[in-house]
């Protein structure tokens, strides 16, 4: 090119595509490959991007934004002088805004505009939708009717109100309700009463116990929102988006060297649905921490005793490993499958002799129960690998590894029988209780103890015994192993 045709080239605009975006001056700044100018990137005798001039944008205000590499800009030049060139358009849009626009119907298009639209932002007012905050699916939208709807992408992602260190959890109100509704009936005489007095006799509630039930009924939708909704544990819907492709450059001939910056085109962020962890059985009324405060009560203590390691150890001499146990070579528990329902869920299995050992235990529980004994819920059972990957995966500092997990053996199960965490005399209780291992006849009797004493002296009869103590040394009364050696 001769130096009358170079300097012509720079009177008028000229299409090139950004080769570098990171400015040293944080101004904005690009690198544009001319390629009639600069040659083609990677030829001999081509200008390396390092000594291409620095562009400036003709966009600045209180705002912050510049073109991506590989994107198609059209470039002037400042008084024609080659070393001030100004990206004054960007040829295409996003195939993502693109595809946006061609969707919209002519009322919509109308009123539709867009700050930023790619496939992880999308800030943009849409006549229908409203104005939508969108970054890699998580999302406000401010819905015409005056709705706000902050939605998380999938059930990997949480919320946190007030500062990014929040630690209280929501409390679900309706199941809270529910709860509460079934206990406030039985206060006020529903299925006998609350209580039983001597030879079984029913007990009334006093008049001001019956006005505090009737106000709760009165006043309970008073507790529930109309306004604020939240989602139920464990069912955030994943958000899905129909302009989601991952583009990097953009399509470019050059009208001399025949150039093509296109690259290829990928999907965005890809939701992930709901993973099933071993988390309680969802109609039994235990409290929802039970889990997760128990995954420790798997691993071992530092001076594990050989019935606390044999936790860990299989049970059985075949190939099958932890967790990769066929459910054909198991049998359901009538026990378990009262709370685990569902036909591919694979808790409610154990080892055959495990599992119509624990029926006959339970079976008898039933028949020998005292009045006013709680009854005994199988809060889990086998565990196969995929549950242990993603409950792994959920709570990494508790749970064991995946494989690892005594509860994959098929020989193990938690039972709770109404033990409130929360209330350390009982727990101290407990744990005295099965240092000591009788119930001390000088101390107020206590319905918790009476059960776990009758679980532990005639578990043995069905070779149950509890499996020991936790990683911390603490005692545990909800982990349960069979033992054929008893």
């Amino acid at each position: 090119m001769s130096a009358k045709e170079f300097k012509e080239e720079l009177t008028n605009d000229i299409i090139g595509y950004v080769e570098d975006s990171n400015d040293p001056k944080r101004m904005g700044r690009v690198r544009v490959r001319i390629e009639r100018l600069h040659g083609r990137s990677g030829d001999k005798k081509s200008i390396p991007t390092e000594d291409l001039p620095w562009c400036d944008v003709s966009f600045r205000d209180n705002s912050f934004d510049y073109p991506a590499v590989g994107k198609v800009v059209s470039v002037i030049f400042e008084d024609g002088d080659y070393y001030k060139p100004i990206v004054n358009r960007v040829i295409h849009y996003d195939v993502n805004l693109q595809n946006k626009l061609k969707s919209l119907n002519d009322a919509s298009y109308k009123d539709f505009f867009a700050k930023h639209f790619d496939d992880a932002h999308q800030y943009y007012h849409d006549k229908d939708e409203g104005i939508t905050f969108d970054y890699v699916k998580s999302n406000i939208n401010m819905r015409p009717n005056g709705d706000i709807k902050l939605n998380l992408r999938d059930n990997q992602s949480k919320l946190y109100l007030g500062t990014e260190d929040a630690t209280q959890q929501a409390m679900l109100g309706n199941h809270w309700i529910d709860f509460f509704d079934e206990l406030i009936q039985n206060l006020m005489g529903a299925k006998g009463g609350p209580y039983l007095g001597n030879m079984g006799s029913p007990v009334i509630p006093n008049p001001s116990m019956i006005e505090i039930c009737n106000k709760y009924l009165a006043i309970k939708e008073t507790f529930l929102s109309d306004h604020v909704f939240i989602t139920d544990d464990n069912k955030i819907k994943p958000q899905t988006r129909g302009f989601d492709t991952n583009q990097r450059g953009d399509s470019f001939n050059d009208e001399k060297f025949n150039k093509s910056t296109n690259t290829k085109n990928s999907k965005g962020y890809e939701t992930k649905p709901r993973k099933e962890s071993g988390g309680n059985p969802n109609n039994s009324n235990i409290p929802p921490t039970n889990f997760s405060d128990n995954l420790n009560s798997s691993k071992l203590p530092k001076d594990a005793t050989p019935e606390e390691i044999a936790r860990t150890q299989k049970p059985f001499q075949d190939e099958y490993k932890n967790g990769e146990i066929p459910l054909a070579n198991m049998t359901i528990s009538k026990h378990l499958m009262n709370n685990f329902t569902a036909e591919e869920d694979e808790r409610k299995y154990l080892l055959d002799e495990a599992s119509k050992s624990l029926d006959a235990w339970l079976d008898l529980y039933e028949k020998e129960k005292k009045s006013d004994w709680n009854i005994v819920i199988p809060t889990k059972g086998y565990q196969n690998l995929k549950r242990q990957q993603n409950t792994r995966e959920q709570y990494p500092l508790k749970a064991p590894i995946a494989g690892q997990d005594p509860f994959g053996n098929a020989n193990q199960v938690e039972l709770y029988f109404g033990v409130d965490k929360n209330n350390k005399d009982l727990t101290t209780s407990l744990k005295e209780y099965l240092t000591r291992g009788s119930i001390d006849t000088n101390k107020e009797r206590s319905v918790e103890i009476e059960i776990l004493d009758w679980l532990v002296n005639k578990g043995k009869t069905f070779k149950w015994r509890l499996a020991g103590r936790t990683a911390t040394g603490d005692q545990q009364w909800w982990h349960w192993i069979y033992d054929s050696s008893l």
